[in-house]
């Protein structure tokens, strides 16, 4: 959420928050399978998306084409909760996902 003043919106101030339990194993494992059907299909994963922020990624849209297991309905849920949480502690309107998309995280060959 983009703010261009937050000095004065009490809406930049609403701190973090971690909500537990937005997606079971199950339905994650699920949205990583289909994910890599996707990129598979679709001869890879996006890179160059964000030029100030590179990421390696597909977006939902991307998946959802590919996808006949569910997953676009797994994930609108999961963003039910995440908004309905936003809306209610952070007296936010009328949010909705714009641009969503899965990323794809490698550990460094030494990391832990």
């Amino acid at each position: 959420i983009y703010c261009r003043t937050p000095a004065y919106d009490r809406r930049a101030q609403c701190q973090p928050n971690i909500i537990h339990n937005v997606l079971s194993i199950e339905e994650t494992e699920k949205i990583i399978l289909a994910t890599e059907k996707a990129a598979s299909l679709l001869g890879g994963y996006t890179r160059r998306r964000h030029v100030n922020y590179p990421t390696t990624d597909l977006p939902l849209a991307s998946i959802y084409e590919h996808d006949s297991s569910g997953v676009q309905g797994i994930v609108e849920g999961a963003t039910k909760r995440v908004i309905a949480d936003l809306i209610t502690r952070c007296e936010f309107e009328d949010l909705r996902l714009v641009d969503g998309f899965v990323i794809k995280y490698s550990a460094a060959n030494d990391a832990q």
